[in-house]
């Protein structure tokens, strides 16, 4: 059974507009294929008739690629967040042990990953070490102590900043 995909709003409006537009795209590229392999001779020697049928087959693999993701989904930003505990869809706080240093951390599915702005997928490595932590817990990630200083709810317009 397929797990589910975890994905904010936002990224829901944005795979289903780039669903339509495959989906034109392929309904528009049939007659193209369909005149390429009545005006290119014997099919063995048909490149552009071949060449066509090769992207549909990829926009048809793009295609259930989203359908599979929408069909399995569930919005972070419409479920309940516990924030005695680091989870998906929160923000936390860390402080660096050996510096003092502090940094936020925010961590959401795989399609809002974005660690220039501190968005981290919950499936990676360092979001793993967090995962379950609680405030003033401590993690060693690559040899580096790091201390949970907060914990809060994500808010959706900490994505689009």
């Amino acid at each position: 059974m397929p797990q589910p995909v975890l994905i904010t709003t936002a990224t829901l409006e944005q795979l289903t507009g780039k669903l339509a537009g495959l989906k034109r795209k392929l309904a528009q590229s049939i007659p193209e294929t369909k005149h390429a392999y009545e005006t290119g001779g014997y099919w063995h020697d048909n490149f552009a008739w071949d060449e066509m049928r090769r992207r549909q087959a990829d926009l048809k693999g793009q295609i259930r690629e989203i359908e599979e993701v929408l069909f399995h989904h569930i919005l972070i930003d419409r479920v309940p967040v516990d924030t005695s505990r680091v989870g998906v869809g929160t923000t936390i706080r860390l402080r660096y042990r050996d510096t003092g240093e502090e940094t936020n951390i925010t961590i959401l599915g795989p399609f809002e990953s974005d660690p220039d702005r501190g968005i981290v997928s919950h499936q990676a490595p360092f979001t793993q070490a967090l995962l379950g932590k609680s405030i003033g817990e401590m993690c060693v990630f690559n040899d580096r102590q790091l201390e949970i200083v907060s914990i809060s709810r994500w808010m959706p317009q900490e994505a689009s900043l």
